[in-house]
């Protein structure tokens, strides 16, 4: 390891501090509880090395995540400041090698490698990490797909000796390799799910870290039911809607084991929202109208209604186009009413081997609603081939709630800002 100079051109990493966004500490931990969050921040400016230059790039929004671990924030710290241990922390990191360092800048180079069905990716990237005099650890890309990446680090102490740990990213999706173009010409939404996906993935390595999942309990002490996480209320919580403001916010539980014919797995969860004007019963009206959603979500090719008196289910066809094959699946929900504005469903057939979610929407503010959508499902052993091959992919089972869930609540909040249609 040569201990040569690893500067860049003088800059001053854009990445907020929690304290550059108003956002109290302890009111976000308290949201956070024992589940990660993740959320946007408003619009900004920000100037960045981009290929041995500064750059200059306006209207960016960093995605971001908390969690609370039962750790020092110095123990946190020098686990990520330990950066040849990420091919042991993060999925797919299959090298890391500290090219250069000095007092608090390292330059690291990490391979990563993607063994899908018909195919073998392996990307590289360099990152410039250093450890900044207010203890956050911030890094930028120095080499890799796209033209410029930058991100930081914060460990907040919390009275209760835990530590709040805050996590902000943002990269130019747009300049990355043809690939990643011909993904995002495919679905545009990407360019909204991969950073949150990026956020979830740094701070998941963490998670595992210091919270590991609860260890499986015997067969006969394993429920079959799921019980979906009720979301957190505005009125409790007003942080809520001033997160949901500038995009959604998610939560993503640790996990709760259940048993389906006589197999055990571990059940995530993942509650994506977002905030919108109206009154909530009839925005609720309008936002159940699911036989609605091909006209706005690209990913839902139809949906088709069948009443049962008070309750009802919806019949899905969904398909996503990733360029160089075709994602598609069909399943049956049962959907009851659990709340005046609060749905619950449940899979009744189709090509997914269960799910487990609900809506819910409640009043945040003056003529306000939020709205989320949890979801949690599973990918049986008779599924169609692709949804097979994604079975084996690492948090198959996050991402792609994530994924569906922040492309719905996104284009439903458009959707229902510019339609004025009567619910039937």
């Amino acid at each position: 390891m040569s201990t040569a100079s690893t500067a860049s051109p003088p800059w001053h990493n854009p990445s907020p501090r929690l304290a550059d966004t108003g956002i109290d500490a302890a009111a976000l931990a308290d949201l956070a509880g024992d589940r990660l969050l993740l959320f946007s921040l408003p619009p900004c400016s920000i100037t960045v090395p981009t290929k041995g230059t500064l750059r200059r790039y306006d209207n960016v929004s960093f995605r971001c995540g908390a969690m609370v671990v039962p750790a020092t924030a110095a123990t946190i710290r020098a686990t990520l400041a330990d950066f040849p241990r990420y091919v042991d922390l993060i999925p797919n990191t299959t090298g890391a090698t500290v090219l250069a360092q000095d007092s608090n800048t390292s330059r690291v180079e990490y391979e990563h490698t993607f063994a899908l069905s018909m195919m073998t990716i392996r990307t590289r990237i360099v990152l410039a990490h250093t450890l900044e005099q207010d203890g956050s650890l911030s890094a930028h890309l120095l080499e890799g797909d796209a033209d410029a990446a930058v991100s930081r680090w914060e460990f907040l102490p919390l009275d209760d000796g835990r530590t709040l740990v805050f996590y902000c990213n943002w990269a130019d999706i747009a300049s990355g390799n043809l690939v990643l173009q011909m993904l995002l010409r495919a679905q545009p939404d990407l360019a909204l799910a991969a950073p949150y996906g990026s956020a979830f993935v740094a701070l998941e390595a963490v998670r595992l870290a210091f919270c590991p999942p609860a260890p499986c309990p015997p067969e006969a002490r394993c429920p079959v039911t799921a019980q979906v996480p009720a979301f957190p209320r505005a009125g409790t919580h007003p942080l809520l809607a001033t997160l949901a403001a500038p995009g959604p916010l998610v939560f993503i539980d640790g996990g709760q084991w259940l048993r389906d014919e006589g197999e055990l797995f571990l059940q995530r969860f993942i509650a994506s929202a977002c905030l919108v004007d109206g009154n909530v019963a009839t925005v609720f009206q309008r936002a159940t109208q699911f036989e609605r959603f091909p006209e706005f979500l690209p990913l839902v090719r139809g949906a088709t209604r069948r009443k049962r008196g008070d309750a009802f289910s919806i019949d899905w066809q969904v398909g996503m186009g990733l360029g160089f094959f075709s994602l598609g699946m069909r399943y049956r929900l049962a959907y009851t009413q659990s709340g005046d504005t609060a749905l619950q469903f449940t899979r009744e057939g189709g090509d997914l081997r269960r799910v487990d979610g609900g809506w819910d929407w409640q009043a945040a503010g003056d003529n306000q609603c939020l709205g989320s959508m949890t979801i949690g499902y599973r990918i049986g052993e008779d599924a169609p081939l692709v949804l097979r091959v994604a079975r084996h992919l690492p948090h198959h089972d996050v991402l792609g709630g994530l994924y569906m869930g922040l492309s719905s609540m996104q284009r439903m909040r458009d959707w229902l800002a510019t339609d004025s249609g009567a619910a039937p």
